[in-house]
């Protein structure tokens, strides 16, 4: 009895992440947080939409997703982005918001 109490609570941990952060991006920090190169997700206004930049420290390197976690762009450094098609991305994102951290 005490199993079927417990089970349904198995694989229920929860990311801590402001309100509103759509459900795919929750999946995809909570699917990657515990790699130790995972370090922020930040969300930004970019190109007229909201997007998540998943800021990792090595390879496979950073990547950008759009609100249906749809991949913009990934690289290991900035510098390989400049012929990506996010290559503005650095310049011209704006409203900066943290939305997780290890």
């Amino acid at each position: 009895f005490a199993v079927l109490i417990f089970f349904p609570f198995i694989g229920c941990e929860k990311v801590d992440v402001p309100k509103g952060t759509p459900k795919c991006i929750k999946k995809e920090i909570k699917e990657n947080k515990d790699r130790e190169s995972l370090a922020s997700v930040y969300a930004y206004e970019w190109n007229g939409e909201t997007v998540y930049y998943f800021d990792y420290q090595d390879y496979p390197g950073s990547y950008l997703l759009d609100e249906e976690c749809n991949a913009l762009c990934a690289g290991g450094y900035v510098s390989s982005w400049q012929s990506a098609p996010c290559k503005d991305f650095f310049n011209e994102r704006t409203n900066e918001k943290l939305i997780w951290q290890k």
